[in-house]
């Protein structure tokens, strides 16, 4: 019988996977592709890693994604926009600065917003937020995952104390798939 996590596992790497060769086949520059595999990570993020209920003000309210900065995404985020993350609609929010307010699920930092990592990691800490990056400095400044270029790939790096504090539990699945988790 074939156990229900090596399924899981086996699914987000082909969907990885796919998401990756598909998005570096089409044309366009490095970065744009670049981010449509950064889009693709972040959507499957979503689907590994679990939120506590009081991120929810409802059954039915939102997965909110908010792209912090100047957004290095343009359109490959449309990839992922009207999917659905355990039931739930997802949208797409880009801003310059974050409303303690308003409930995101996950927040990428952009490298707009390098020289104020310190202060936003700080005001972030224990909510119930994934924190994600591709600046050098993210994990070890307090983020929960960081994605690096390995070569052409895109690995991504998991600081799971982090994650801990802020509530969230990242499946096995993710952490066996990480470059590096601290």
């Amino acid at each position: 019988m074939i156990n229900k996590s090596f399924v899981a596992s086996i699914a987000l790497v082909l969907l990885i996977g796919i998401n990756s060769l598909y998005a570096w086949k089409e044309k366009g520059s490095g970065s744009s592709r670049e981010y449509k595999i950064k889009a693709a990570y972040l959507y499957n993020f979503a689907k590994f890693v679990e939120w506590p209920k009081s991120a929810f003000s409802n059954p039915a309210s939102p997965f909110n994604i908010c792209i912090l900065g100047q957004d290095p995404f343009g359109a490959a985020l449309r990839s992922i926009e009207k999917k659905t993350i355990r039931g739930r609609k997802l949208i797409i929010h880009s801003h310059k600065t974050i409303n303690p307010a308003d409930k995101y699920h996950i927040i990428f930092i952009a490298k707009s917003e390098e020289k104020r990592l310190k202060a936003i990691l700080s005001g972030l800490k224990g909510m119930a937020i994934l924190t994600v990056s591709d600046l050098d400095s993210f994990i070890e400044t307090g983020g929960v995952i960081g994605m690096v270029k390995q070569g052409n790939k895109i690995r991504f790096i998991i600081n799971l104390q982090s994650g801990k504090e802020s509530g969230l539990i990242i499946s096995s699945q993710l952490l066996k798939l990480s470059l590096k988790v601290l």
